[in-house]
């Protein structure tokens, strides 16, 4: 065996021996972070098993809540409807009367509106004669007011602004800003805020 053999053959055991241990380092390393994934997975499918059992169980997981007991003359589609989803739910077994709970628009503080990422803002009005309007002085009516912003909204002005009241709403995915107008919304419709005179 001469040098040159030699050289060859030291590095061919070198190249051999970096690539076993890349391949056995490479293994270790998958089957490390494929349990360190799977034990994620598994905590975060606890947490969210647990705050499912809080819903039909009708307590009290996180944001306010009221719940509706099951009607059997009003179907599921019915609530899904109200809810503002659009796909058709499986009609349930007469026998089961579960409790669905139901997210309730909330206030929020001044600080909070539009920092929920993936949440719409929307600014509305509500006048000196108990209307409340959109930006397109479009009237709510009083079932949209209800399961837009909540019955209640409109008694919060003052709690954090004086002319204003902050509404999250998780259902719809909106925060919506509700301004208080000293106008009647007759009055308002005729003379927009931007042409009054100061």
């Amino acid at each position: 065996m001469n040098i040159k053999d030699s050289k060859v053959s030291i590095f061919l055991a070198f190249a051999i021996g970096g690539a076993s241990g890349a391949l056995a380092a490479c293994q270790y390393f998958k089957a490390k972070y494929k349990k360190i994934a799977n034990d994620e997975i598994a905590s975060v499918k606890e947490v969210l098993s647990k705050k499912r059992a809080g819903l039909y169980n009708g307590k009290l997981v996180g944001k306010k809540r009221c719940s509706v007991p099951h009607d059997e003359k009003m179907a599921r589609t019915d609530y899904a409807k109200i809810l503002g989803y659009d796909t058709a739910a499986k009609d349930l077994n007469p026998s089961e009367k579960p409790v669905l709970s139901v997210y309730e628009p909330y206030v929020i503080a001044p600080e909070d509106f539009g920092n929920q990422e993936g949440y719409e803002e929307i600014t509305l009005f509500y006048y000196k004669d108990k209307k409340i309007a959109d930006e397109r002085d479009s009237l709510l009516t009083p079932e949209e007011i209800r399961t837009v912003i909540g019955s209640d909204a409109v008694n919060h002005f003052g709690e954090f602004e004086e002319d204003s009241v902050f509404i999250r709403n998780d259902l719809r995915k909106c925060d919506y800003e509700i301004l208080l107008d000293m106008r009647t919304f007759a009055d308002a419709v005729k003379m927009p805020p931007d042409t009054q005179e100061e």
